[in-house]
């Protein structure tokens, strides 16, 4: 709205926690409105951490009170997948790994391409989805250093998956060089996501709920 009282469009999903954004002269006014559909509110410009603790402190709480439905038409996979996510902003990774963990996939993560590297070499995972700019390493050299250890070793090759805001084709075609399978926009788009490892994994079929 243009106005310091908050006027939220529709009700809020009493699964998912929601917030009400707010300037600092409307802090007061807020408090006399009704908030009982609201987890709370934030006072804008709102911080990063904020943000994270918030979704963080709520997420939790949602998850022991009652499950998230999932809508009819999100694809649920019969195979469960060890996926090593690599990116280092908090919220993109809190966002990415709930969208795997409803998926039923267990997700392990770390925050720089020397990690991932790392993380690669002593552990074994189906795939690995990796931010492209991160600190020490990005994602492409990441990519290059484990295709190249791969290689060394004999071992299976897995599947490379680069999470990127940059949609340009010249990205694109660096990912690919670099011997990655697969690309996806950040945000990412969880039909998007779903395509995507269907076409990696074609071995796991989606399975749609009886509702749809």
């Amino acid at each position: 709205g243009t106005g310091d009282t908050p006027v939220p469009v529709c009700p809020p999903d009493s699964h998912v926690p929601s917030f009400v954004l707010i300037t600092p002269g409307a802090r007061a006014k807020f408090a006399n409105t009704r908030t009982a559909d609201y987890a709370g509110y934030l006072i804008k410009p709102v911080r990063q951490g904020t943000l994270v603790n918030q979704v963080l402190q709520n997420g939790a709480a949602a998850t022991q009170t009652a499950p998230a439905p999932q809508p009819a038409s999100t694809p649920e996979f019969n195979g469960s997948l060890n996926i090593l996510l690599a990116e280092d902003n908090p919220i993109n990774t809190l966002l990415t790994r709930e969208l795997l963990r409803r998926r039923g996939h267990k997700v392990s993560e770390v925050t720089s391409g020397k990690a991932a590297v790392a993380a690669m070499q002593a552990g074994s995972y189906d795939i690995l989805l990796t931010d492209i700019h991160m600190p020490d390493m990005d994602g492409i050299e990441a990519t290059k250093a484990i295709r190249l250890q791969e290689t060394h070793t004999g071992g299976r090759r897995t599947p490379i998956v680069a999470l990127t805001a940059d949609a340009l084709e010249t990205g694109k075609w660096a990912c690919k060089d670099a011997g990655m399978d697969g690309f996806l926009t950040k945000p990412i788009d969880p039909a998007q996501l779903d395509k995507m490892f269907i076409a990696i994994f074609p071995t796991i079929e989606p399975a749609l709920s009886a509702a749809e």
